[in-house]
């Protein structure tokens, strides 16, 4: 919720909406909850840009929690540990729950979020190159995916970028 307040206002001044209507669309965004968003449309190209950094890094953090969850417990947890030993250093904090809390922030909100980009930028590129769209449109396309609501009005016409829009849609959702 702190994550749709601080990310939605910007996202408002951009497009002109008022405040909570910019607040909705990124908890809707952040939440995969099409009902949230208010229903005008993304207008500008600025408005799209920060929708898509929103929804890269929605992604990127519920599949932080997830992989942090399921699959990546002892490797997250010795990192968070490093981090955390290192912040707690500087910040004097070593061995407390805030030297904890802050390593496991840097790496949900930091790190897991960069590892996601390359890899939200990869799809993108390949409806690029798989439906001859512009690699703005491809972007769009996956963060839509992504966070379930769509952000341009590019459809896949070939059999691959189906496969493909199949492809970033679990990604995105799983």
């Amino acid at each position: 919720l702190a994550c749709a307040v601080l990310l939605g206002g910007p996202l408002a001044l951009v497009e002109g909406w008022s405040f909570s209507s910019g607040v909705f669309f990124t908890l809707g965004l952040i939440a995969h909850c099409q009902s949230l968003a208010p229903t005008t449309e993304l207008q500008t190209d600025g408005g799209r840009l920060w929708a898509l950094l929103v929804a890269i890094y929605a992604l990127a953090v519920a599949l932080g929690w997830v992989c942090g969850i399921f699959l990546l417990m002892p490797a997250m947890d010795s990192f968070c540990k490093l981090l955390g030993r290192g912040a707690a250093r500087v910040l004097h904090l070593e061995g407390t729950f805030h030297g904890n809390l802050l390593a496991f922030c840097a790496v949900s909100i930091i790190v897991v979020p960069a590892l996601m980009l390359p890899v939200a930028a990869g799809l993108g590129a390949s409806f690029t190159a798989l439906e001859g769209w512009s690699l703005w449109d491809g972007l769009l396309r996956v963060a839509g995916n992504i966070v379930l609501i769509p952000l341009t009005s590019q459809s896949p016409a070939t059999i691959g970028g189906k496969v493909l829009d199949l492809v970033a849609s679990i990604f995105g959702v799983g």
